[in-house]
């Protein structure tokens, strides 16, 4: 039968000729030929536009990426929920993350706390600050633990 193989387009048989069925959704044509429709060539597909999603097209269908950082949904919606408040912003655990969205949604930047020193960011962004010892000997340093007197909180 002529009717369409991809996608399955369902023959039916009449006395002396046939007759197919439309296209099945997603798709565009007269039964015997059947072409995918670009769902995200109008309006993103219904994928997120703000923030920006992207929509990528299927056979007969199409999918949307995922919603950027800062931001948590199915790809069709996207709700802003703050890149400091997902994985702390990418900063060190005991680093405080400051969101700039004057730059971007998904840019932060992260300080160490104090006691502590570094870029603050990712896992060995933050160490313990060193402080000179009384020895005389020049480079020498040793620790000194910002919670040797209050417990601290991690």
């Amino acid at each position: 039968h002529p009717c369409s193989k991809t996608p399955l387009v369902h023959c039916r048989n009449t006395p002396g000729s046939f007759y197919c069925d439309g296209c099945p959704s997603g798709y565009t044509g007269n039964g015997v030929v059947c072409e995918d429709i670009n769902e995200c060539a109008l309006n993103n597909g219904g994928c997120s536009t703000s923030p920006f999603v992207q929509c990528i097209n299927t056979e007969g269908s199409r999918r949307c990426g995922t919603c950027p950082a800062g931001y948590v949904g199915d790809g069709v919606t996207c709700n802003y929920v703050g890149i400091c408040h997902m994985n702390n912003g990418g900063c060190h655990p005991l680093a405080i993350c400051r969101e700039n969205r004057a730059i971007s949604a998904s840019f932060a930047s992260c300080i160490c706390r104090s006691g502590y020193t570094g870029s603050g960011i990712g896992p060995n962004g933050c160490t313990l600050v060193r402080t000179d010892s009384n020895s005389t000997a020049p480079g020498v340093q040793e620790w000194t633990d910002p919670c040797a007197n209050n417990p601290c909180v991690y």
